[in-house]
């Protein structure tokens, strides 16, 4: 059991990287070559890493390739909505109130941190049934 945790998690964690990584090329590819603001640029850099993210989760970390889009794909959508609010409250706010010079250490904290908040509501609610 413990095992198999372990290499769940261990998956998680690739395909999150994957994501995340998305998440962040976008988003400073964003920042350098547009004049939007950064709740925009965060807000398409976080949706192009949401398809990374379920599809990986889905044929990767929960293995729930047998489980019809429509049980499945509401559910990580409502996660992943939660977790962009989380990312962009947390990202926005940090910046406002710590006037963060170095962005991209932020942006990466910001992350982190929100990739441990969809990792448990991924794993016991969008994908619960499934794997």
């Amino acid at each position: 059991m413990v095992n198999s945790n372990i290499y769940a998690f261990s998956k998680f964690c690739i395909v999150g990287g994957a994501a995340a990584l998305t998440h962040y090329l976008v988003l400073m590819l964003l920042i350098h070559l547009t004049s939007i603001t950064l709740a925009l640029e965060n807000l398409i850099a976080f949706s192009i890493a949401f398809w990374v993210s379920y599809f990986g989760h889905r044929i990767i970390t929960f293995n729930a390739q047998k489980t019809r889009h429509i049980h499945v794909l509401p559910k990580f959508l409502l996660v992943a909505c939660l977790g962009f609010i989380f990312n962009e409250a947390f990202l926005l706010t940090t910046q406002h109130f710590f006037h963060a010079e170095n962005l991209s250490t932020l942006i990466i904290l910001t992350i982190v941190i929100t990739a441990i908040f969809t990792f448990f509501l991924s794993k016991f609610f969008a994908f619960k049934f499934s794997g």
